[in-house]
């Protein structure tokens, strides 16, 4: 999706969005990342073009203060971008493993245009779940590789095939 706001008398458009794992799925599984900064991001626009941000909510999914008296947000930061660009905000593992029991490692997050006078309307809906992702430390942040050389495989390692001497 994209935001699109507009002078002060008309409503900014819903943002577009997905985390940098992928999408925003309205059902499991969900994106699962590994050890690693979450980046979240969204598109947003203005008809009359210029500068604006982008309110990113993050909570642990279940217990935004909106259905649970005892939830927090655990991030609400503005990003300000260029109309028709990508806001995007980084989330430090280390804030996302400071919350790992409260969200059993689900996270939701969403995001809402604002130009200073009016606001987009959430995405997704204010009264959803959120877009979702589980964050598990213990996952690595990349997959391990693997390389073949001389017709052997090994994990995150190679191996030179030593040349045949009995010849």
């Amino acid at each position: 999706m994209l935001i699109r706001l507009s002078g002060h008398a008309r409503r900014p458009d819903r943002p577009g969005h997905q985390p940098s794992s992928g999408g925003c799925p309205a059902s499991g599984p969900f994106v699962s990342i590994g050890n690693t900064d979450v980046t979240l991001n969204a598109g947003i626009g203005d008809p009359d073009g210029g500068t604006l941000n982008a309110r990113f909510d993050l909570w642990a999914t279940g217990r935004h203060p909106d259905e649970d008296p005892a939830g927090v947000l655990i991030v609400s930061a503005k990003v300000s971008a260029t109309s028709g660009t990508v806001a995007s905000l980084r989330v430090p593992k280390d804030t996302l493993r400071q919350y790992l029991t409260a969200a059993d490692g689900n996270f939701s997050w969403r995001v809402r245009a604002e130009d200073g006078t009016s606001q987009s309307a959430w995405a997704p809906d204010a009264d959803g779940p959120g877009c979702r992702f589980v964050f598990d430390p213990d996952r690595p942040s990349a997959p391990p590789t693997s390389t073949a050389t001389g017709g052997r495989t090994a994990r995150s390692r190679s191996f030179r095939r030593r040349p045949d001497r009995t010849r």
